[in-house]
């Protein structure tokens, strides 16, 4: 058993010894370096093979940044600067982990020693000239978003100024170019409805019943509005246009059946010869059941109406008038209502599913209410286009 013990006890050490110098062999050495740290956490675990090879790592890795920054710098683009400030960034906080284990002593002696950089001058300069190379790149979009009403660019512009509070809370007058791309990079959008069928709707009705009372939630670079604002120019405009409004005669099926059922109706008791009630085996008395008929008439009635409205949407550029798209729409609002009136004895009925129909039918809805609620179908659609297809 003790053999079998330290044959495992050997099998994990092989085995970690090899993980932390196959991560070095393979260049993997920010990972090393987490290894060999995680492995030394205590003062009683610092063995020898994890001090050196955390050594080792971060001697490689550091160089290896050290020689990136330096070919990048060589290109003499300023886009590489975003990328030097992200390395030096990594070197900073890999130093300042491997730092809190410092001074670094194995468990056998062994002392390690760290090169350290300092990286302060540098992440300075690296800091400022990625600020004004984002700054730049932001000024640019800015401008050409302006010439051609684009706002392609003005949102790009916005996310080159956004870039910049990787740097630095407050720069030169990003805050408010930040702003202006913001607003050069919204669209706004004005729904709107329009009645252009022949159907007369009383004007109050008419008029509430186009409105977008609920508007869909802005979103990033959308905004809806349910009219014109003073000062504000709107990009599109999505118009709801009612061509037909139908509603169909109120309509009444009745349907009758009868039924008829026997049922238990009281009993009588059996009796023998000498006019004695009989005996079951158990000493019971023999009880004979007695049946009558029922009978019922069911009437169902079945009450119909449905309302159609049926248009289209078109999605207007403010700007020249151009017509972007045009999609046909239509709603249904059906009414259906099923009611049963039961006489006689209800006892007879066949129909096991009376409990799911009223015993008063319904009143019709009226003819406004249903073109309303198909309206107001049709703003939604309109609503969830708009959300779906406008950026």
């Amino acid at each position: 058993m003790k053999k079998i013990f330290y044959l495992l006890a050997m099998i994990v050490c092989f085995t970690s010894c090899k993980n932390v110098k196959k991560l070095v062999d393979q260049g993997k050495y920010d990972e090393a370096i987490m290894f060999s740290l995680k492995k030394m956490e205590g003062e009683e675990n610092r063995k020898t093979k994890y001090v050196k090879a955390l050594e080792d790592a971060f001697d490689k890795v550091n160089k290896n940044d050290l020689e990136q920054i330096a070919y990048w710098k060589e290109s003499g683009q300023k886009s590489v600067w975003p990328k030097i400030y992200q390395r030096l960034s990594k070197i900073r906080d890999r130093q300042n982990r491997v730092e809190a284990y410092l001074p670094l002593i194995s468990e056998d002696g062994y002392r390690a020693k760290f090169k350290f950089i300092n990286v302060t001058g540098l992440l300075a300069e690296a800091k400022e000239e990625s600020a004004d190379y984002h700054y730049d790149r932001g000024v640019n979009f800015l401008l050409r978003s302006k010439e051609e009403g684009d706002k392609g660019m003005a949102r790009n512009a916005h996310s080159e100024f956004l870039a910049i509070q990787r740097y630095y809370s407050e720069y030169k007058d990003v805050y408010d170019k930040s702003k202006e791309s913001a607003y050069l990079g919204t669209t706004r959008v004005w729904l709107s409805a329009e009645n252009e069928a022949y159907a007369y709707l009383p004007i109050g009705f008419n008029n509430e019943v186009l409105r977008f009372n609920e508007l869909p939630r802005d979103r990033k670079w959308v905004e809806f509005y349910r009219e014109p604002v003073s000062g504000m120019e709107m990009d599109l405009k999505v118009t709801m246009r009612m061509k037909f409004i139908d509603v169909s005669p109120e309509r009444e099926d009745v349907r009758r059946h009868q039924d008829s059922k026997e049922i238990k109706h009281g009993f009588t008791y059996e009796f023998d010869d000498n006019g004695n009630v009989k005996k079951d085996s158990l000493g019971n008395d023999i009880k004979i059941p007695k049946y009558k008929t029922v009978t019922s008439e069911t009437i169902i009635l079945n009450r119909e109406k449905m309302a159609i409205v049926e248009g289209e949407m078109d999605v207007v550029r403010m700007i020249d008038g151009r017509i972007l798209d045009r999609e046909p729409l239509k709603a249904e609002i059906a009414f259906q209502n099923y009611s049963i009136n039961v006489r006689g004895d209800r006892r007879a009925t066949c129909d096991d599913q009376l409990h799911n129909y009223n015993d008063q039918p319904l009143p019709f809805p009226h003819d406004l209410d249903m073109i309303g609620e198909a309206i107001t179908q049709l703003k939604n659609v309109v609503i969830e286009k708009s959300i779906k297809d406008i950026n």
